[in-house]
């Protein structure tokens, strides 16, 4: 019998075609050759079931980097924003990580009062994450904010990619003035690159405020996670339940 801990159990749902049964049992396969490594997540055994087969996964309580990150810097912007505070270069570049794992944003430099009359930027302004009417006529808020955040988000969906990296300074302006926007990055699901668009309207009124960001966003990392067959993992999760649970040998460091 195996020790009672906290778990996560990965299934494959119930409408799945063959591919994704075929696909789910070469990654139990693949799983079961892995010897245990402190940045790999382990896997303690498996249900090979011919219904909802399950793999039982090492628990990670922070969750995914995307969300880890998205909720922390979330939080961080609903905050200044009821300070009435506009950041003006909000940026994955100004997002850090602590020891602890904490993110933290960073350099205020651009920063302002939302109801300072003075608003010209002093330096480089980060034209590629600022908001059409911030950058046409200095028209700074919080749904600039908004508009820099969306950016943030493909940064972090797409792994890194330069924002506009096929697009000229000077041809921008005009390039979101069409309507264009930028692309969904392959590893973002549609329904958070519906919130980036969200982000990216060009009346400014019409973007989400960061309160209602923060709830969309919960909403919808929650969809995901439904939607990729993830059970949530209880304390009170008992192996014994499972009569068919094909155990691991692994050797833990």
């Amino acid at each position: 019998m195996l020790d009672l801990c906290l778990v996560a159990v990965k299934r494959l749902q119930g409408h799945a075609s063959d591919r994704d049964r075929e696909d789910f049992y070469r990654e139990i396969e693949i799983m079961k050759q892995l010897e245990y490594n402190l940045h790999i997540v382990s896997m303690y055994g498996y249900v090979p079931s011919k219904f909802v087969p399950l793999m039982i996964l090492e628990h990670c309580e922070l969750g995914d980097i995307l969300k880890y990150l998205i909720d922390n810097e979330e939080s961080f912007k609903s905050y200044v924003a009821s300070k009435d505070i506009v950041h003006r270069d909000l940026a994955a570049r100004n997002v850090l990580l602590t020891k602890s794992r904490k993110a933290k944003i960073a350099d205020f430099g651009l920063a302002i009062k939302s109801d300072e009359s003075d608003k010209v930027v002093r330096g480089l302004l980060p034209l590629k994450w600022t908001a059409p009417e911030a950058f046409a006529n200095s028209e700074f808020s919080s749904k600039s904010d908004v508009w820099s955040f969306g950016v943030t988000l493909y940064e972090f969906y797409s792994l890194g990619q330069r924002p506009y990296h096929d697009i000229a300074s000077s041809d921008l302006m005009a390039y979101l003035k069409e309507g264009n926007r930028l692309p969904k990055p392959e590893l973002c699901p549609d329904e958070m690159y519906e919130l980036m668009e969200k982000c990216w309207s060009i009346n400014p009124e019409d973007r989400l405020s960061f309160d209602e960001l923060k709830s969309e966003i919960s909403k919808c990392l929650l969809m995901i996670t439904n939607y990729y067959g993830y059970l949530e993992a209880h304390e009170d999760f008992d192996p014994d339940n499972f009569n068919d649970i094909c155990p691991v040998s692994t050797t833990f460091g």
